[in-house]
C-alpha cells in the first residue's frame, strides 16, 4: 500500500470517528489536499448531528469540487433535513458558474422546492447562461417559483429580461411585486412607464404592488418617474407616503437635482406636516427630515412641539432636523424659547449652541435666569458656542446660581468663551463645595493659560488655604497652567498633611518634564500613604534613568502589595538587575503582583524568564496561569 493511499485511509478513519474534533479535523485537511476520493464520506458528514463538522465537511466538499461533487449533493436538495439543503445550496452557490449545467436541468424537475431553490442558486450566482433559462420559468405554474425566476433575473441585472418582466407586471400581484423589484434593480429606463401604469392601476388591495413599483422607480433614478411621483405625493395616504418620499430622495441623489425642493411648490409641506401626526414612527421620522432638508419656515413649530414626543427617535431626529434647517430660519426658533415647557426651552437651548451663531446670545442670556435648572445648564454650554464673548458678565453671575450644575456648566463656558475678566471670579470658584464645579474652573483657568502672568499670582494663596478640597482644586488648577515655575509650590505641597493634596502634587510632577521635577518625585516615592506611591510609581515609569530603575526594583518590597503591582507592572526595560528583581517578584505572595511582573517579563521578552515562568503555570490563581501563559507566548515569539 503506497503513502498516499495509507494516509486517505487514515483521514477516512478520522470521519468515522465518535469524536467531533477528529472528523472536523479530517474534513478540513481533506478539503486542503484535495482528496476526491473522500468525496462520498464528506457528503453523509453533511448530515452529521454537529454542526461544525457539517460545515467543513461543505468547506471541503468546495475545496475539492468537480462535477462528481456537483452531482452528488444534488440530491441532497430533496432532504426534509433544511439544515442539510442550506448546505448544498451554499456548496452549489460556491462553485459558482461550474454548477449551472447542473441548476438549469432541474427546473424541470418535478418538484416545485427544486426548481425554487434552482431560480435562487441562478441568482445569487449572477450567471448571464442561465437568463433566457429563467425567462421561460416566470410561466411556471407555481407561483414560488415563477416569483423566484423573477427576483433571480433582478438579481443578474441582464437586460434581456426587461420585457419579459414589463409583461409579468400585468400579471397577478405574486408575481408583479417580484417583477417590479427585478426591473429596479436592473435599473432600466424602459420599465418606467410600465411602473406608472401599474401604480395607476393598483386597487386598494395592491397596497404590496403599490410598494415595490414605487421602489423600482427610486431604484430605476429617472427624472421621468420623479416628476410621476411628485404627481403622486398629492393624493397619497398611509405609509406609502414614506416610501414616496425615499424614491424622491434616491432619484436626487442621482440626479443632482432636488426634487424635494421641487415638490415645495405643490402640497409636499401641508402633506408631510400633516406626516407628522402620523402613527407611523418611521413615516414620522421620514416626514421630519424631509422638511429638514425643505427648510420650510412653516414646519419650525410644528417641529418645535415634536421636542415633546414620547419617542425619544423623533425626538433626536426633530434635534437634527432643526440644527439644519434652523440655521437658515433661525428668528423661528428664538420664538421656541417663550414656550411654557422647560424641556422645549432647554431643547432649543442646546440647538441654538449647535448652529453656533453669535447672534443668538442676545435671546439665550435671558435663559440663565430661567426657572428651571435644566434650561440654565444648557443655556450656558450654548453661550460658549455660540462664540460671543460679550455673554461673559452674565455667565459670571451665573457662577453664583443655586444649582451646582449650571455653577459648572458657567465655568466651563467661561473658559470656552476665554473671558479675561473671568479670571478672579474663577479662582474664587476654586472654593466652591462641589467638585465637579472646582474642576470646571480649573478646566477652564487652563484654557485661559495665555494669561498665566495674571492667574499665577491668585492661585498661590489658595494652595495654602486651610480647606484640603481647596488646596487640592487651586494645585490641580497651578498644574494646567504652570510649570517648572511652580516647582517650588510643589515641593512644599510635598509635605501637606492631606494625602488627597500630595497626590495632586505627584500627578502634576509626573507632568513636568525635566530633572528638577524629577528629583522631587523620587523623594515623593517613600511618602506614607500608598496611594501617593503608587502615583509616583507611574510617574517614575516614564523616565528611562537609572535613578528611576533603582526605585521601582526598590519598590518591589513595599509594604503595599498595590505599590508593589504598579512597580512590578511598569518596570519593562531590558537590563539584568530589572529582570532578576521581577524573576524575583514572580514569587511575591500576592497573586497580582505576580500577574504585575509576569507581563512585564513577558513584554521584555527575555529567554532566561522561561523556566522561572513556567513553575507558575502551577499556582492554583487562574488569572496568574492566564498571565504567565500570555507572557510565554510573547517570549517564544
Amino acid at each position: 500500500m503506497n503513502s498516499s493511499k495509507a494516509n486517505l485511509d487514515e483521514l477516512l478513519q478520522e470521519l468515522e470517528s465518535e469524536s467531533d474534533e477528529k472528523k472536523r479535523g479530517g474534513a478540513r485537511l481533506i478539503g486542503e489536499l484535495r482528496e476526491r476520493g473522500a468525496i462520498g464520506s464528506l457528503i453523509g458528514l453533511l448530515s452529521d448531528s454537529n454542526e461544525a463538522v457539517q460545515e467543513a465537511a461543505a468547506d471541503a466538499l468546495v475545496k475539492i469540487e468537480g462535477e462528481e461533487v456537483i452531482q452528488k449533493v444534488l440530491p441532497l436538495l430533496r432532504s426534509e433535513a433544511a439544515s442539510v439543503r442550506n448546505l448544498v445550496i451554499e456548496i452549489l452557490q460556491s462553485l459558482g458558474e461550474k454548477s449551472i449545467d447542473a441548476l438549469l436541468s432541474l427546473l424541470n424537475d418535478e418538484n416545485h422546492d427544486v426548481r425554487k431553490f434552482a431560480c435562487d442558486m441562478m441568482g445569487n450566482i449572477g450567471s448571464h447562461r442561465a437568463v433566457s433559462h429563467l425567462i421561460a420559468t416566470l410561466d411556471d405554474p407555481n407561483r414560488n417559483v415563477a416569483s423566484s425566476a423573477a427576483e433571480a433575473l433582478g438579481n443578474i441585472g441582464n437586460k434581456e429580461g426587461v420585457e419579459p418582466l414589463i409583461k409579468s407586471l400585468k400579471s397577478k400581484m405574486w408575481l408583479s411585486c417580484p417583477a417590479a423589484e427585478a426591473l429596479g434593480k436592473i435599473g432600466d429606463a424602459g420599465a418606467v412607464q410600465p411602473l406608472i401604469r401599474l401604480i395607476l392601476n393598483c386597487s386598494e388591495e395592491d397596497n404590496l404592488a403599490l410598494f415595490f413599483a414605487v421602489k423600482a422607480l427610486g431604484d430605476i433614478g429617472e427624472m421621468e418617474g420623479g416628476e410621476f411621483l411628485i404627481s403622486l405625493l398629492e393624493s397619497a395616504q398611509g405609509a406609502i407616503i414614506t416610501h414616496i418620499i425615499e424614491a424622491l430622495e434616491q432619484i436626487s441623489v442621482g440626479s443632482g437635482e432636488n426634487l424635494l425642493l421641487k415638490a415645495k411648490s405643490g402640497k409636499i409641506i401641508p402633506l408631510l406636516l400633516t406626516s407628522l401626526r402620523n402613527e407611523n414612527l418611521e413615516v414620522r421620522r421620514k416626514a421630519i427630515i424631509t422638511l429638514g432638508q425643505i427648510k420650510s419656515p412653516q414646519a419650525i413649530e410644528p417641529l418645535i412641539n415634536l421636542l415633546l414626543d414620547s419617542e425619544e427617535e423623533i425626538k433626536e431626529a426633530v434635534s437634527e432636523t432643526l440644527i439644519v434647517s434652523g440655521s437658515v430660519n433661525i428668528k423661528d426658533l428664538y420664538k421656541g424659547l417663550t414656550s411654557k415647557e422647560p424641556e422645549i426651552r432647554a431643547k432649543l437651548a442646546k440647538i441654538l449652541g449647535e448652529i453656533g451663531s453669535p447672534q443668538s446670545s442676545e435671546v439665550l442670556i435671558p435663559l440663565l435666569n430661567d426657572g428651571e435648572e435644566e434650561v440654565r445648564i444648557e443655556t450656558a454650554y450654548a453661550l460658549a458656542k455660540t462664540g460671543n464673548a460679550s455673554a461673559g458678565r452674565s455667565l459670571r453671575k451665573a457662577l453664583k446660581d443655586e444649582v451646582g450644575h449650571v455653577r459648572s456648566a458657567a465655568a466651563s463656558a467661561l473658559g470656552d468663551l476665554k473671558v479675561k475678566e473671568a479670571i478672579p471670579v474663577l479662582i474664587e470658584t476654586l472654593s466652591d463645595p462641589y467638585p465637579d464645579v472646582r474642576r470646571s474652573a480649573a478646566l477652564a483657568l487652563e484654557k485661559m493659560k495665555s494669561y498665566r502672568e495674571k492667574i499665577l499670582p491668585c492661585l498661590l494663596p489658595l494652595c495654602k488655604n486651610k480647606e484640603e478640597e481647596v488646596r487640592a482644586s487651586a494645585l490641580y488648577a497651578l498644574g494646567k497652567v504652570g510649570g517648572e515655575e511652580i516647582l517650588d509650590v510643589l515641593s512644599l505641597s510635598l509635605e501637606d498633611e492631606s494625602p488627597k493634596v500630595r497626590q495632586v502634587t505627584v500627578n502634576i510632577l509626573r507632568q513636568i518634564k525635566g530633572r528638577s521635577a524629577f528629583s522631587l518625585l523620587q523623594l515623593a516615592a517613600n511618602d506614607e500613604d500608598p496611594a501617593v506611591r503608587v502615583a509616583v510609581i507611574s510617574g517614575l515609569s516614564q523616565a528611562h534613568r537609572d535613578e528611576a530603575i533603582d526605585c521601582l526594583i526598590a519598590a518591589l518590597s513595599d509594604s503595599d502589595f498595590r505599590v508593589r503591582y504598579e512597580a512590578a507592572y511598569n518596570l519593562r526595560f531590558r537590563e539584568e538587575k530589572v529582570v532578576n528583581a521581577l524573576i524575583s517578584a514572580l514569587k511575591d505572595e500576592v497573586g497580582l503582583v505576580q500577574i504585575g511582573a509576569a507581563e512585564a517579563l513577558g513584554q521584555i521578552g527575555v529567554q532566561e524568564a522561561a523556566a522561572p515562568l513556567r513553575e507558575l503555570l502551577h499556582s492554583k490563581d487562574p488569572e496568574v496561569t492566564e498571565a504567565v501563559r500570555r507572557a510565554l507566548k510573547k517570549i517564544e515569539k
